[in-house]
C-alpha cells in the first residue's frame, strides 16, 4: 500500500514538469545560409524586443532597428532610427528628427513571420 501511495504521489508530482517539457517555446535562431551552421540560439517570449544594427547600402550610413516579437511570432518593426534619407527610402514619413542629426520613426504594418538577412563582405 506505501508502494502505492508513493508512487501515485511520484506521478502527480512529475506532471507539472513533464507538462512544461512539452511546452512549445519560440527560439530565435540564427543560421549561416551556406551549410545552416547555428551561430546563435536564444528563447524568445511574445513582446521581447530585438535591436537590428546594420548599415545602409544606398546611403552608407549607420541604420538602428527595434524589432517586438507579437503574439503569433512574427516579427514587428516597431521604431527605425538612422538618417533622414534612410526613413525617406523606408517609406516612413512620420518621423521625428533628432537634436543629432537622426531621425526617428515607427513604420506602419511592418511586420514579418521570418527575417532573413543577407550579409555582405562588410558584416563578416
Amino acid at each position: 500500500m506505501a508502494r502505492r501511495i508513493i508512487a501515485v504521489f511520484l506521478l502527480v508530482s512529475l506532471f507539472p514538469a513533464a507538462l512544461l517539457l512539452l511546452t512549445p517555446v519560440s527560439v530565435l535562431e540564427v543560421r549561416l545560409a551556406d551549410d545552416s551552421a547555428r551561430l546563435f540560439c536564444s528563447a524568445v517570449s511574445s513582446g521581447d524586443e530585438l535591436l537590428y544594427l546594420s548599415v545602409n547600402s544606398i546611403f552608407d550610413v549607420p541604420v538602428q532597428e527595434r524589432w517586438r516579437l507579437s503574439a503569433d511570432g512574427a516579427f514587428v518593426v516597431v521604431e527605425v532610427m538612422s538618417a533622414p534619407a534612410v526613413l525617406d527610402y523606408y517609406g516612413i514619413a512620420d518621423y521625428a528628427l533628432l537634436p543629432d542629426g537622426r531621425a526617428r520613426g515607427a513604420p506602419r504594418g511592418a511586420r514579418f513571420p521570418e527575417i532573413r538577412l543577407k550579409v555582405g563582405p562588410r558584416g563578416q
